[in-house]
C-alpha cells in the first residue's frame, strides 16, 4: 500500500509541472498610450502629443514621422492640447470652407477626429504655423 502512495504521488508530482517556457512581453501594446492629436504637414513632418496609461504627457516630431520625443509636464499638455482643440475647431466649423484646387494637404487628428487642411487655404494655413512654430523652438524638431 505504501508503494502505491509513493508511486500515485510521483507520477502526480510529475505531471504537475509545467515544461513551457514563458515567451517574452510585447513592449508595443498600443493600449499604454493614448494619442491626443497629430499634425502632420504636406513635406511630411510630423508633431504627437501622446498620454500614458500612467498620465505621463510626451510630445513627438520629427521630418519622417515622430523622431524626437519630449517627456512634458501636465499644465503644458493641457495648454497644448487645448490650443490644437480650438484651431481644429476653429479650422473646422468656423471659417468658409476652401473652394479651390488643393494639392497637398495637411492631415490633422484630434481624439479620433481626422480633418485634412490644404496648403493653399491661407488663413487655415497661418493658424497651422503660428501653433506649430513656438512648438518648433521650444522643443527643437
Amino acid at each position: 500500500m505504501k508503494m502505491l502512495i509513493i508511486i500515485l504521488l510521483a507520477v502526480t508530482t510529475a505531471y504537475a509541472q509545467h515544461s513551457e517556457q514563458p515567451t517574452a512581453e510585447s513592449n508595443t501594446d498600443l493600449r499604454g498610450s493614448l494619442e491626443l492629436f497629430s499634425i502632420q504637414n504636406p513635406d511630411g513632418e510630423m508633431i504627437v502629443l501622446e498620454r500614458t496609461s500612467n498620465f505621463e504627457y510626451f510630445i513627438a516630431g520629427g521630418e519622417k514621422g515622430p523622431e524626437t520625443k519630449t517627456k512634458i509636464d501636465a499644465k503644458a499638455a493641457e495648454t497644448l492640447d487645448r490650443s490644437f482643440v480650438s484651431i481644429f475647431i476653429k479650422s473646422m466649423y468656423e471659417l468658409a470652407t476652401y473652394e479651390g484646387k488643393c494639392e497637398k494637404s495637411w492631415n490633422l487628428k484630434m481624439k479620433g477626429d481626422v480633418q485634412k487642411v490644404c496648403k493653399e487655404d491661407d488663413k487655415r494655413h497661418q493658424l497651422l504655423v503660428e501653433f506649430l512654430d513656438p512648438l518648433r523652438k521650444k522643443y527643437s524638431f
